[in-house]
C-alpha cells in the first residue's frame, strides 16, 4: 500500500484513541462516507461489486462494516485506509491532516485543561442554557458555495454576526465541528449568546447557550421600515435581506414553538407599517406544525400569516430561494 503523503510532517505517531479523543467515530464516518447508509446493504466503495455485499453498521456504540464477499471488517478506520488504498497508520494521519486535529506527535494542544469524550447522543436537541464556547476559522470556498444556495452573501453574514467555526467547547467537553459549522452571536440586556448551526449534522444541528426569549436579527433591524417579515430562523432572515428591497426588513424567534412577549409584538407594530407571519409550511408531513405555530403567533398578535405555496414544495424562504427567485412569490403574498 502507498503511504498517505501529509503536507505537514508534525502529524504522525499517534494512535486511534488519540484521535478518537477530538472526534467520534460517526464524525468520521460522516465525514468521509456521508454517501453510505446505515444497516442497509450497498455496493462496496472499494471494489466492484454489481451485487451489494456490503453493510455498514452501528452496533453497540460504534460504527463497524462487513463485506460478505471479500470477508473484509472493521472500524471506520479500517475502511479508510481500504478505500485509500494506504496503511492503518497512514489513516489515522490523514484523519488528523483532513479534519485539522491539534495533534503534534501524538501528543494534544488545547486551549481547554480537561478534555472529554464526547456521547453526541446526550447533547441531541439540547434546548436549554449551556456552557458554550468556540473556536472560529476562516471562511473558505465550502462556506461560500453552502450560503450562497440561499441567496446570503459573507456580508450578510458578518453584519448578522455569524462567522465559521472549528471547534465547540460544551460544558466541559471539546467537540470537534462539522466541515459546515457556524456560531450565530446575539446580545440582549448585556448578555451575550451563542447558538451552533451545523446544517449536515445529523447529531448535533442545533446547540444554544440562549433562552427564548432572544430574538434573531433584532439589533440589525431598522428603526422604521414598511414591511417586516416576523419568520422563524436567522437564515431565513439573512436570506429575506439580501433577496428583497430595502423596504422590507426581517426577524424571527429562537424556535417557532416559542410565544413572544406582547407587548413587544406591539412595539413591533409601533414601528413597522406591515408585519406578516411567515412560518415554515411542513407541507410533507402529517402534521403541518409550522403552519400551526404560525396560526398561533397570528392569532395572538392580531397579525396576518402568510405562507408558501404548497405547490412549490419548500417549507421556507431560504429554500425557496435556493430554487427560484423567492421574493417574486412573497412579494404577491404580501401585496
Amino acid at each position: 500500500m502507498d503511504e498517505y503523503n501529509l503536507n505537514d510532517s508534525k502529524f504522525i505517531d499517534f494512535t486511534k484513541q488519540d484521535i478518537y479523543r477530538y472526534v467520534t467515530d460517526y464524525q468520521i464516518f460522516s465525514y468521509y462516507f456521508n454517501h453510505l447508509p446505515l444497516g442497509h446493504k450497498t455496493n462496496s466503495p472499494y471494489r466492484n461489486d454489481s451485487d451489494p455485499s456490503f453493510i455498514v453498521s452501528d452496533r453497540y456504540g460504534e460504527i463497524r462494516f462487513k463485506d460478505f464477499s471479500t470477508g473484509d471488517s472493521g472500524d471506520v478506520i479500517s475502511l479508510l485506509s481500504l478505500v485509500e488504498k494506504i496503511t492503518y497508520k497512514s489513516a489515522l494521519s490523514k484523519v488528523a491532516n483532513d479534519m485539522e486535529l491539534p495533534l503534534v506527535g501524538g501528543s494534544i494542544k488545547t486551549e481547554v485543561k480537561e478534555i472529554k469524550k464526547v456521547n453526541p447522543h446526550k447533547h441531541r436537541g439540547n434546548k436549554g442554557r449551556s456552557e458554550l464556547a468556540v473556536k472560529y476559522r476562516n471562511w473558505l470556498s465550502r462556506d461560500k458555495e453552502y450560503w450562497s444556495k440561499f441567496g446570503i452573501t459573507k456580508k450578510t453574514l458578518e453584519f448578522y454576526q455569524v462567522r465559521p467555526i472549528r471547534f465547540i467547547f460544551l460544558n466541559g467537553s471539546i467537540i470537534k465541528a462539522d466541515s459546515l459549522a457556524y456560531c450565530y452571536k446575539e446580545e440582549k440586556d448585556g448578555i451575550t449568546t451563542l447558538k451552533i448551526y451545523q446544517p449536515l449534522s445529523k447529531e448535533l444541528k442545533w446547540l444554544t447557550s440562549s433562552s427564548h426569549d432572544v430574538w434573531e436579527g433584532w439589533s440589525q433591524m431598522p428603526e422604521t421600515n414598511e414591511v417586516l417579515i416576523w419568520t422563524k430562523s436567522r437564515k431565513d432572515v439573512m436570506s429575506i435581506i439580501d433577496t428583497t428591497p430595502d423596504y422590507v426588513s426581517a426577524v424571527s424567534l429562537q424556535a417557532e414553538s416559542v410565544e413572544p412577549k406582547l407587548h413587544v409584538a406591539e412595539e413591533l407594530k409601533k414601528r413597522f407599517s406591515k408585519i406578516f407571519i411567515l412560518y415554515d409550511n411542513d407541507f410533507d408531513k402529517e402534521e403541518n406544525r409550522g403552519s400551526i405555530y404560525g396560526r398561533k403567533i397570528a392569532q395572538m398578535t392580531n397579525l396576518p400569516q402568510i405562507e408558501i405555496p404548497s405547490k412549490y414544495r419548500c417549507k421556507d424562504y431560504s429554500t425557496l430561494q435556493s430554487k427560484t427567485n423567492a421574493w417574486q412569490i412573497l412579494k404577491q403574498l404580501i401585496e
